[in-house]
């Protein structure tokens, strides 16, 4: 039995981390609010672009309530 438990949170690891998502489908949507860190501190933020480069999502975010200068 404690060997089931122990395979059991072994798949759920696999599927958490598993393979690269679609190609087709992001996370996040532009124009959508979002938490992102900037350093160790997380802020509200909204994405701006989501492109996909290398097989790999990228997202560009404006943090809210900082300028753009």
């Amino acid at each position: 039995m404690g060997n089931s438990s122990k395979d059991d949170s072994a798949t759920d690891g696999d599927t958490s981390s598993g393979d690269t998502p679609p190609s087709n489908s992001s996370l996040f949507s532009e124009g959508e609010k979002v938490l992102a860190y900037h350093g160790p501190r997380l802020y509200e933020a909204k994405v701006q672009k989501a492109e996909l480069r290398k097989k790999e999502w990228r997202y560009f975010v404006h943090y809210l309530g900082w300028n753009k200068k």
